[in-house]
């Protein structure tokens, strides 16, 4: 379902479950209207004001009706590429979702997108708490995806995991589009996000088994840019208690490529124990 509020797109199959707010691209405005939203025994109100490109002033203001508490979010920035979604996801509880506002911004001159989200939850002591890409990866970022976050019931329990990326991966042993990032699992907690990614042995599994699958790739087309891919597998595989293993492995690769005494390989090498200690994927 679409409909047209005053400027703005409002997409959604059920509204009462979610929505998505778009900015119509011939309006130079914005838009402005109140939604409500009752669930789990809480009645909230939404007050949206957004304006376009960058506005101070641009905000959605979270109303717990129950209580009168009143939650401001601010917008930094809303165009035609900016994505905000209002909607429902199990953060805390299986079964008594929080109310989350995720935005979402993409620039496409110069190819940044930054995430964060916020989640309005009655059993938390403030009533409500934040997610930041900054908060959640390693490392400087750059690009559009790299400084974006994501979020998913990658274990089946019905509440969702928040995924991150190690940028300090990122152009280490490649180029951009070449280098390993492994991803961190994180749990919200009360009292903040925890990584919890060595309890999630087959997701690490699956991130070096994909690894591997990008350095035969490389090796097959003889092109050999595949030390990013290497570093992120020795680092997952190091999270497994299994970097012997994987160490072998990458040796015997370079090996059979041929590629042992390139400036490339040696490198690499020479520099992977100490980076992976530095980063404390290994001990």
């Amino acid at each position: 379902m679409e409909t047209p509020i005053q400027g703005c797109t409002i997409k959604s199959d059920n509204i009462e479950k979610g929505f998505s707010i778009i900015k119509e691209f011939s309006n130079p405005e914005g838009c402005t209207f109140e939604h409500t939203f009752s669930h789990n025994s809480v009645d909230y109100l939404l007050n949206v004001d957004l304006y376009a490109d960058e506005n101070p002033n641009s905000k959605i203001e979270v109303i717990n009706t129950n209580n009168n508490q009143k939650y401001t979010f601010e917008i930094p920035v809303f165009v035609w590429v900016t994505a905000l979604d209002i909607h429902f996801l199990n953060l805390y509880h299986k079964n008594k979702p929080s109310l989350v506002i995720d935005y979402s911004h993409s620039s496409q001159g110069t190819g940044g997108c930054y995430t964060d989200i916020t989640f309005y939850d009655a059993s938390l002591p403030s009533g409500y708490d934040k997610v930041s890409a900054e908060q959640v990866n390693l490392g400087d970022s750059e690009g559009a995806i790299r400084t974006c976050f994501e979020y998913e019931d990658i274990d089946g329990d019905g509440i969702v995991e928040v995924l991150g990326h190690d940028f300090r991966f990122g152009y280490k042993f490649s180029s951009g589009a070449g280098s390993g990032l492994p991803k961190k699992v994180m749990k919200l907690k009360s009292n903040g996000l925890v990584d919890v990614s060595k309890n999630y042995k087959g997701f690490l599994r699956k991130q070096a088994s994909d690894f591997w699958k990008n350095v035969l790739y490389e090796s097959r087309a003889q092109s050999y840019y595949y030390y990013g891919q290497m570093a992120g597998y020795m680092a997952v595989k190091s999270l497994l208690g299994e970097y012997k293993e994987a160490k072998s492995l990458v040796n015997k690769r370079i090996q059979a490529d041929g590629q042992r005494n390139t400036t490339e390989a040696k490198e690499f090498l020479s520099e992977i124990d100490s980076f992976l200690r530095k980063t404390k994927y290994l001990k």
